[in-house]
Formats: structure tokens, sequence, C-alpha cells
């Protein structure tokens, strides 16, 4: 059943101090973005809306849609600036960033065309995302969309776009639909992106590197991963060109003739189907046969020689696009660093897996894990966060695991998060512990399963922050809005609410300080030492303690109370490590 917020306040006895950061709820909100210091986060809300968040101040700026329809997007994961820069649209074709309350459209050569905003650096000095290269069209002629970074100005805003060089062609041989730029690292000298193919089937990763002079390069990782036979395409005729159309009949008819053809053919079927069919050629003059037949010759000597290579082509095609990764649209994420590009794929034979490129080395890994997990977020020290498949109905609850350091077994991230900080662990388990709907009885009666609920993940890239986004509709116990729900965690949290509590001096005293591997230094004439944990149960007493005292205790946060022979008493909190 969903369990009451609880904070441990049971050491409001020793004046403890109130915790600067704790664990905040935020309903009704899908958070796909949080700035690098935790201050910022963007989040996608109902009614096709966005809500951008300054955690500092708690001011909140709403942007709403038009019946449902989502006029503002935000784009996922490194949207959002340290300095409160977030990056997005302001509709489908228009990139933009947010900066101080106010939504403005990034500068491009083409307004008219598609253009998009996709990823910024912590310090908003460079926008990576795309730009209009050509009308839109499922084949286009030329590249849809451009890769290109925007610089930030001295004075503020942005300088018109710099177009990042691109591969002209796709693996196929053929002019691809989009090009992109949906990544950039920390310093803004790498650029990931994907190259979408001529149909739109296949994704191929392109990483774009900056040298120490400024000039921009490419390179096309894991093309052996993408066409693992090596399979040589043909000739591509392209499609058939519109002035080669199939001749028909009716062409080369009068609308008396047509008329009359149409009254024969339902008089022979209302008519029972008696007698021969009537056809075209019944009600053409002798002329417009010769006609007809003369023009159907001249189609079909295009058409087969074309067909012959087109379809040789497409069996091709057809076996390169079957047997390869197929990457998903849009997603990957370089780390801070830009030393690795992480994406989602589905790899032929292994089924969907996370895949790791060395942007230096075009080297790759293919990461399943010891679940199927889909890759969310990558931190600073390359540790890996992501989600399975929701379990039970409906929207289910995703859960969220996380691959420290790229180790190959994933660990859930409850149970990450519970060894790193006790008192996270324990407000996990007292809050996102929900009935989930799992489906249907034997007795056609709900069946619940009481589980923690994370949902998929995103975070900082140090983890000073770890957020959890997930779905309620299918939460039997859930009694806020139905929809999107995210919990934003600070690693460092003491547990402690910042209400009902008092404060305590901010320093120890010089008297009483901590040192490592859970030693307490006492100076002075102290008759007793007594150590509480947070929830004021005593674990640790010395009488006369003197020099390094060894508690034992392991690492976390801790009540101190120390008193003389004559009554006297120091209290203090510290973080013993």
């Amino acid at each position: 059943m969903k369990k009451s917020l609880l904070f441990l306040s049971a050491v409001s006895m020793f004046a403890v101090n109130a915790a600067a950061d704790a664990p905040s709820e935020m309903y009704d909100q899908d958070v796909v973005g949080i700035s690098s210091n935790g201050r910022w986060t963007a989040a996608d809300i109902s009614e096709g809306a966005v809500v951008i968040t300054d955690r500092e101040t708690g001011e909140e700026w709403v942007y709403y849609g038009d019946g449902g329809l989502r006029y503002y997007d935000i784009s996922p994961r490194k949207a959002v600036s340290d300095n409160g820069i977030v990056v997005g649209s302001t509709s489908t074709s228009n990139g933009a960033y947010w900066e101080n309350g106010v939504w403005t459209v990034l500068k491009t050569p083409n307004p008219q065309w598609i253009m998009n905003a996709k990823s910024i650096t912590p310090d908003g000095s460079v926008i990576c995302g795309g730009i209009g290269g050509d009308e839109f069209s499922v084949y286009a002629e030329n590249i849809m969309l451009l890769p290109a970074i925007w610089h930030r100005l001295p004075q503020g805003g942005y300088d018109d776009p710099v177009a990042l060089p691109h591969p002209e062609l796709d693996l196929t041989g053929r002019v691809p639909q989009y090009v992109t730029a949906i990544s950039i690292s920390d310093d803004g000298k790498t650029v990931a992106g994907q190259i979408r193919d001529y149909y739109g089937l296949k994704m191929e990763p392109v990483i774009y590197k900056c040298d120490d002079s400024g000039n921009w390069t490419y390179t096309r990782p894991a093309q052996d991963l993408l066409n693992p036979r090596n399979i040589k395409f043909p000739h591509w005729p392209g499609e058939l060109a519109d002035e080669y159309m199939m001749p028909v009949q009716e062409q080369y008819m009068t609308d008396a003739q047509i008329e009359a053809f149409t009254v024969a053919y339902e008089n022979y079927i209302y008519g029972g189907y008696q007698g021969r069919e009537p056809q075209y050629e019944d009600f053409m003059t002798p002329e417009a046969i010769e006609a007809y037949n003369k023009a159907y010759k001249e189609y079909m000597d295009v058409y087969v020689p074309w067909e012959r290579e087109f379809n040789a082509f497409m069996e091709s095609y057809y076996d390169y696009a079957d047997s390869g990764a197929q990457f998903v649209f849009n997603s990957g994420l370089l780390t801070p660093d830009g030393k690795y590009f992480v994406s989602n794929a589905t790899i032929a034979g292994r089924g969907y897996a996370i895949v790791i490129i060395d942007t230096e080395t075009g080297e790759y890994s293919i990461f399943n894990g010891n679940r199927s997990v889909q890759f969310d977020y990558i931190t600073a020290d390359y540790s890996i966060l992501g989600h399975t498949g929701a379990l039970g109905s409906d929207t289910g609850s995703p859960q969220g695991y996380i691959f420290p350091q790229m180790q190959t077994q994933a660990v859930a991230i409850e149970d990450y998060i519970a060894q790193k900080n006790s008192f996270l662990g324990q407000w996990m388990e007292d809050n996102l512990v929900h009935e989930v709907i799992m489906g249907l009885g034997s007795t056609s009666i709900y069946d619940t399963r009481e589980m923690l609920c994370t949902g998929a993940l995103a975070g900082t890239p140090d983890l000073t922050y770890i957020v959890f986004r997930n779905s309620t509709w299918s939460w039997d116990d859930w009694t806020g809005p139905m929809g999107s729900i995210s919990y934003v965690l600070p690693m460092d949290w003491d547990g402690v609410e910042e209400s009902g509590v008092e404060e305590i001096a901010e320093s120890a005293p010089a008297a009483i300080s901590v040192e490592n591997g859970g030693l307490i230094r006492v100076e002075g004439d102290y008759a007793t030492l007594d150590i509480y944990d947070i929830a004021g149960t005593k674990v640790f007493t010395a009488l006369n303690p003197k020099g390094s005292v060894a508690t034992g205790l392991s690492g976390g946060l801790y009540i101190i109370k120390a008193a003389t022979a004559s009554g006297d008493s120091q209290t203090l909190k510290v973080r013993i490590r």
C-alpha cells in the first residue's frame, strides 16, 4: 500500500541541524532533464505542457499547449544548463532555448524548414541540434536536417549556427533523410548524432570532433555492427520518375465511351456474369487502341529494367536492415568528457541492448548485462543508468538499475542507493512502495503485487542527484493525480526533515572531532561520551574518553553527547566515514 511520508524526528531532543535538501516529489511531472548542479529541472506535464523549475528558489514556469496538443517540447537528457538555460522547441519545427522566463527561437538560414535544439553544455556556451537542409519530403533529393551548433554571444543570446561537416550518403550509398546532432560534451568539442537512412529504417551513429584549431571532422563508427555481413549494394536506380507513369486505357477514351463501358460492366455483374466480360477495348477506337499499346510498350521498356535493378537493390537492403543493429532514433548520450557515446539498439540474435562507442577509437561494446535494461543516462565515472520494461498492466512500473562504472552486472537502483545512503534507503521503503496491478486473475479480479517503484532514471554527472521517472496508471493504491510522477533524490541527504527539528551549532567543538575509520578524537576532561543514531537510539558509550576512541560504528550520521563530571555537556551532529 501507499506509505505516508515519514521523516525521522526522534532526535529533536538533541537539536539537530536541518537538512538543506531533502527528497522531493514532483506530481504530474515527467522530468526529462536536470542540470549538472541539480538546481534546474525541466519536465513534461499533462495537457501537452512543460514546466521548468528552479529548485533553489522553488519558482516554476509552466507552458501549456493548445487543447492537449504539445506546443512546447523539451529535449531529453542533457537539455538544461547550470545557469538555467533549457533547450527544446516552441513548435514541431522551431528549435529554441528558454532563459529567464522567455523562449527564443534559435537563428537558422532556413526558418521555414524543420529545426531542433537537442543538447547544451553545462555552462550554456554551446547548443547542438539540427537546421533544415531541404523542404520536408520522405524521399528527399537533399538531406532534410543537417547537424549544427550555436555559440553563446558575450552579450547574451546565441550566434548564427555553425553547420558541422557531415556524410552526404548513408551506408547504402543513397541520400539520407537526416544527419542529426543530439548530444554534446561538457567542453563543446565533441558532438554525437545519427544518420537516418534514405528510407528511415536504419540509424547510424556519427561522431563530430573539434580540434584545437577549431576545425570539425566526423567519423562513422560501428559500421560492422550495422552491416555485419558486409553486404555490397548493387546500383540504386532511384525512384521511378513521375514522368514514367503507366498508361491506362481510360486516358484514350472519351467520357461517353467510359460511361458506356461502365453500364455494360454493371449489367454484366447484375446479370449474373452471363456471357463475355466487357473490356475497355470493346469501347475504344482502333486508333486509340494502337496509341495505348504504343505508350504501354514504351513504359514497359523503361519499367522492366528499372524494376529489375530496384528489386535487386531492395533485396540487399532488406537483408542489411534485418541483419545489423537497429539503433533507436534520437537515442544517445555522450559522457561529460566526450569519451563515450551510449545508445539503445536492437542487435540481431541478441535482442535489446546498450551500445557503448569509444568516440576516439570507434571501438564499441554491447551491453546486455544480466537483465534487459534500456539505457537512460551515463555519468562522469561511466556508470550506466537504465530501466527494465514495465511490470504490471497498462503502463505498469518500470524498474531502475545501474551498472556501476560499466560493470557487467546490473544492480537494482534501490539497493545501490540504500548502500550509499541508509536514510535514502529507508525513505524509498517509506514512500515508493505501491500495490501495482499486474493484470486480471483467474477470478476476473485484478491481481496486485506490492513493489518498490522506481521507474526510468536520470541524474547529474556526479550522481549527487538521481531522478526517478514513473507512471502511476497501474498503482492501485495511488491517491494523487494519475499520470506521471518524478522524484529527485539528493544522495547526501542526512535523513532529517527541515521542519520539526531545532538548530545546532554549524561546526563541532574543537574538543571533539571525527577521524577516519569510525574513530572519535576527544580532547578535554569528559566523564561520558554517548553516541546516538539518527533515530535517537544510543549505539555507543565510553567512560572517561581520551584521545582516539574506537567506536566500531559504520559510516553514517550520528549525534554525539559528551558530558563532564560537573554535568556540563556538548551535543553535536557528525558524519562518520
